[in-house]
């Protein structure tokens, strides 16, 4: 009984620590029609944490379900939608964070990734949060350009941990995902 109770505890704990992500959303740039959407959607299905795709052709919005016990990888998401012929115009996804105090050019750590908060107001966030990406790749070129400017930080311009981060225990190269709430 009370290595079944172990177990159960276990599981449990882990189940909680797995489910990091709940969703994401993107909003593709560049279609035209129902046979664009429906390239857009495959690719992404072929990604391994992605359980399925809902489209809203109205919007070009499309909401990504994903497999239990995966981490998404944003880059990835844009990728697949570029080799569709499109780019990414917007993109958000629901994290849960623990319990963190967060300002404008902090970093924190959440389910796997490294956010780096911008132009957000000093706050503390737990739970579900909806993020909003601005680097380029997951927002119009011409607004990644303005989003530039929200931060001095060298990593805004690489999208990889550098001498502004590291300080933070987060190792020099890893990847920065730049987010706003």
């Amino acid at each position: 009984m009370k290595k079944l109770l172990i177990m159960l505890v276990g599981c449990l704990v882990m189940t909680n620590v797995i489910a990091q992500y709940r969703n994401i959303e993107i909003q593709a740039a560049g279609l035209t029609c129902s046979l664009c959407s429906n390239s857009i959607q495959k690719a992404l299905k072929g990604l391994s944490f992605v359980a399925g795709v809902r489209t809203e052709l109205k919007s070009n919005t499309f909401y990504i379900d994903l497999r239990p016990g995966t981490t998404p990888d944003p880059d990835m998401i844009s990728r697949s939608v570029e080799k569709a012929g499109f780019s990414v115009g917007n993109m958000t996804m629901e994290v849960k964070f623990n319990p963190v105090e967060i300002k404008n050019d902090i970093h924190t750590q959440a389910a796997g990734q490294v956010y780096h908060f911008v132009n957000v107001k000093p706050q503390k966030i737990e739970g579900w949060q909806k993020v909003k990406l601005l680097d380029k790749g997951f927002v119009l070129a011409a607004e990644a350009k303005k989003n530039a400017k929200l931060s001095g930080m060298a990593c805004y311009k690489t999208g990889y941990a550098a001498e502004c981060c590291t300080s933070s225990s987060i190792p020099k190269g890893k990847r920065i995902y730049h987010v706003t709430i």
